[in-house]
This record gives C-alpha cells, sequence and structure tokens, in this order.
C-alpha cells in the first residue's frame, strides 16, 4: 500500500490482509514550498492592456502611507501620485492634469459620489479596510464613464447652492468593444451619450472615445488615447480665498455644459516584472469653465450666482512618469509631472484678468512624490513619503495706492495686476509612519505611529496681505509697511 500526502515523502508499506489490523503511517516531510506570492493586474492596464493614463494602487500601498491622525485616507494616497495635485495643505483637494476639484468622478461599486469630504476636507469618506481595488483613470477613459472632465476614480469595496431649487434629468449610454489589428496592436473603441435637461432647455451630446496599443516587444509598448468629456454641474470657486468656500451649481439655460477634449501618447515598460515604467504626454482643452468675475463674491446674496461668474476656457499639458513596485517585502513608487494649465476669460461682456491670459489656481510646474513601504513581517510594516513641488498661485494685492476717503488720506486700497498674480514658494515634506499589527479573536488590530513633516518644514497653508508696523517710510513719517503673511501648519506626532 502507498500512502502519500502533500508536502511528504511518499511511503509504500505491505499489509498483511488475513486478519483485522490498524496501522499508523507517519510520513517525512519533503518538497516544502516557500512562500508563493500570484498577483495579477486588471487587463487593459498596464504594458499589454490598451488603458492608458490608468494607475491601479493596491490596498496595501495605500495603507502602508504615513497617516494624518493616524487616519489612512485613500484620496491622500492618490494625492501622490504624477498628475495629481492635492490643493490646500491637508485636505482632501484633487485636481488632476490642469482641471478643477469638481471635475472628479468618484464611483463607489459604480456608484457615484458628490461629496467625498469628512470633518470639513481633513479626511474622506472612504474606509480603507473595506476597500477591495483602487482605480485612477486620468485620459483615455472608456466609454462607459462620464458626466466628468479630468478624472474617474473607480473604487471597489469587498462589503458592504444656488437661489431656487432646480428641477434636471440626466441620460446616458454608450458603447464600447476592443479590436485586434493583427498579432501586435489592439484598440479600445467606445461612444458615450449623455444629455440633460434643465429650465426648457435640453443639452446633449455624442463623445466619442479611443485607446490604442502597439506591442514592440513582450515588455514594451506604445499607447494613445483621445477622450471627449461633457459635465452638467460646477464647482464655483473663489481664487482669492484658499479655505473650502466652493459652491456646487448646475448647468441652465445661461450657463453651459463643460467641455473637454484629451489626448495623451505614453510608453510603457515592465521591467523583469517587478517594477513598472511608464511616460506619458497630454494636451487637453476644456470650454465653458466658469469663474467668479473680477470683484464678485460668494458673500455678496443680492443677485444670483449666474450673474457673479464669467464663461471661459481653459487648457493644460504636461509630462509625467511613473516608476511603480507592487510586489515584494518592500513596495512603493516615484512619480514625476512637469504640468501648465491656464485659462482665458476674453468673452465680451464676461472678460476677466482684462481679457488676458492667467494661470489657473492651482497651476505648478513641477511636482515629485517619493513613496516607499517596507514589510518587515507579519506584525511590523513602516513607510515614508516626500513630496515637493512648486509654489501654486494667489491672488493678492502687492501694492496699496492713496485716495481721499472722507476727506482724509487713507492708504488702504490695493492694486491687484492680474488675477493669480501671486507664486507660493516651493512645498517639500517628508512623513514617516509604523505599524503594528497584532491578530485577534475578530480580527486584526493595528496600532499606527506616524510623523507628519519630519523637519519642520514651514510650509505655507494660508498667505494674505497684512502690515507691519516700525520703521520710517520714504515720506520720513514713522508708520507701517505693506508685508505679506503666512499660516502654516507645525510638524506633529501622531498615534
Amino acid at each position: 500500500m502507498k500512502r502519500t500526502v502533500v508536502g511528504y515523502a511518499q511511503k509504500t508499506i505491505k499489509v498483511d490482509l488475513s486478519k483485522d489490523t490498524i496501522l499508523n503511517v507517519f510520513l517525512t516531510k519533503n518538497n516544502v514550498l516557500q512562500e508563493v506570492v500570484v498577483t495579477a493586474s486588471p487587463l487593459e492596464i498596464g504594458v499589454k492592456g490598451t488603458q492608458m493614463s490608468a494607475i491601479n494602487v493596491p490596498v496595501t500601498q495605500i495603507k502602508a502611507v504615513p497617516a494624518l491622525l493616524g487616519e489612512t485616507d485613500v484620496i491622500k494616497a492618490l494625492q501622490l501620485l504624477p498628475g495629481v495635485q492635492a490643493g490646500t495643505e491637508g485636505f482632501t483637494g484633487f485636481y488632476v492634469r490642469g482641471g478643477g476639484p469638481d471635475e472628479n468622478l468618484f464611483l463607489l461599486d459604480g456608484v457615484p459620489l458628490y461629496d467625498i469630504n469628512h470633518l470639513g476636507g481633513f479626511f474622506s469618506v472612504f474606509n480603507a479596510d473595506a476597500i477591495k481595488s483602487v482605480t485612477l483613470y486620468k485620459g483615455g477613459f472608456p466609454a462607459r464613464f462620464g458626466s466628468r472632465l479630468s478624472s474617474v476614480v473607480d473604487i471597489r469595496i469587498d462589503t458592504v447652492v444656488g437661489d431656487k431649487n432646480i428641477s434636471s434629468y440626466e441620460m446616458i449610454g454608450y458603447a464600447e468593444d476592443n479590436f485586434n489589428i493583427g498579432s501586435h496592436i489592439k484598440a479600445n473603441l467606445g461612444l458615450h451619450y449623455s444629455a440633460f435637461s434643465v429650465q426648457g432647455k435640453f443639452y446633449h451630446s455624442l463623445q466619442p472615445r479611443a485607446s490604442i496599443r502597439a506591442m514592440l516587444t513582450d515588455n514594451l509598448s506604445l499607447k494613445a488615447g483621445y477622450s471627449q468629456m461633457n459635465q452638467y454641474i460646477h464647482l464655483l470657486s473663489n481664487n482669492s480665498i484658499s479655505l473650502p468656500t466652493d459652491l456646487w451649481v448646475p448647468v441652465t439655460k445661461r450657463i453651459e455644459p463643460m467641455i473637454s477634449h484629451q489626448v495623451a501618447l505614453g510608453a510603457f515598460y515592465n521591467l523583469k516584472n517587478i517594477v513598472d515604467l511608464s511616460v506619458e504626454g497630454y494636451y487637453k482643452t476644456m470650454d465653458n469653465i466658469i469663474e467668479y468675475k473680477d470683484g464678485a463674491t460668494f458673500l455678496n446674496i443680492n443677485t444670483g450666482w449666474e450673474d457673479k461668474v464669467s464663461t471661459g476656457r481653459g487648457w493644460a499639458y504636461g509630462v509625467e512618469l511613473l516608476a511603480q513596485k507592487t510586489i515584494g517585502k518592500t513596495t512603493g513608487w516615484i512619480g514625476y509631472t512637469w504640468a501648465k494649465s491656464d485659462r482665458l476669460f476674453d468673452r465680451p461682456g464676461q472678460e476677466i484678468n482684462f481679457g488676458k491670459v492667467f494661470p489657473a489656481k492651482y497651476d505648478r510646474r513641477h511636482d515629485l512624490s517619493v513613496v516607499v513601504s517596507h514589510k518587515v513581517s507579519e506584525k511590523i510594516d513602516f513607510a515614508g513619503t516626500w513630496v515637493y513641488s512648486s509654489g501654486d498661485c494667489a491672488t493678492l494685492g502687492l501694492q496699496n495706492y492713496a485716495y481721499d476717503g472722507f476727506g482724509l488720506l487713507n492708504e488702504g486700497l490695493s492694486y491687484i495686476d492680474s488675477r493669480n498674480n501671486y507664486r507660493k514658494p516651493a512645498y517639500h515634506r517628508l512623513d514617516l509612519g509604523i505599524n503594528f499589527h497584532r491578530k485577534k479573536k475578530h480580527g486584526t488590530a493595528t496600532w499606527n505611529i506616524s510623523v507628519y513633516n519630519v523637519y519642520n518644514r514651514n510650509n505655507p497653508f494660508f498667505i494674505y496681505a497684512g502690515e507691519k508696523w516700525g520703521g520710517y517710510l520714504p515720506n520720513g513719517e514713522y508708520g507701517s509697511k505693506k508685508v505679506l503673511k503666512q499660516i502654516s501648519k507645525e510638524s506633529m506626532m501622531l498615534l
């Protein structure tokens, strides 16, 4: 009789069948395999997929990123990817390829979310422990996605303001399919149709989508993509205030839907099935975007918001580089973005900045992020992130002029020469964190220790114009002079 069990050496024994017999057979271990890690990526992403401008971030990497107040946040992890900017420090603002924070579609198991902020925007509403996968699309959007100009954040889980109300209806339909052209070329082609009815006005559009991939070798491919996107809601943002004072408003019979066209070209390489490397270039136009008119503010409630805004256009272009490692004990990524984003409001009667081009609020020339995590054992892992970015823009009165207010000479009026005329200092920060895991009866408990802004960089959180008293003015009088002041966050250790 032969006895065999997986992981043990086979043993042959003789059995006497002339009587009842009980046998205890002892086997010796043999051919014990080391732990095998099986990984897979969505077929549409990566070197061999047709989809470009898309990144899949493993949940294990998201959980390892040092967390503000010890709270793992999906959106803040995605802010570290190339092509994505965070906006105001510490908040979950999300700016993709020169677009605004309203131009991102967040899907939770296919259901769109319109407000992802929690605790005033310091955290997002997503529970990292319940998430199975996170995919960010920045361009070349498949036809199944629509209603936003700049990005789609597709999150899968394991378990479970205007003057008056405006009634509106939206209809969506799409068709897409993959096509093989020979053995090396594959394409995804599709059409997305959307329609929106509001105040007796019927808006509709047919939006073409196309992505194509050409395999040069088994590990190297070139990709190109084009997408048109329409959006029927706006986020009205006051560029002169870098605080969460934004208002959601719908399209109306006076304010038309936003439209974007984006083209992208990239090269993708897989290095020994360990590291994925990519470089992408993109160019995007945006029409019918809105901003407050010069001098207008959301604080004035005497006029409707449609009378406070102007409609214009914008464009953005840039280059993104990414090196990502998702397997092994040491994982992470290095991402770099060179980008430029401008706005132009020159329609008659709707001029902003005297009808001249000005930079977008979060126009930044350089963005660099380094994310590294290491798994020491099943009980301990640690991680670090370092980010650097050029300063973004603000609109500040950098000069004063005197005027005769009430019979007195007053120097309180500021002169603003252009929109977003001030460039903030460069931003950089190092965060470190360590996690201790302990298995319990009903799951795993994790203790996190994170240090935010390790070397205490004095990054500006809010900049405003103030006065500094002391010293003599050019006219010989003792008085004050106008200076720029800032509010900054300090470094902190968080448990």
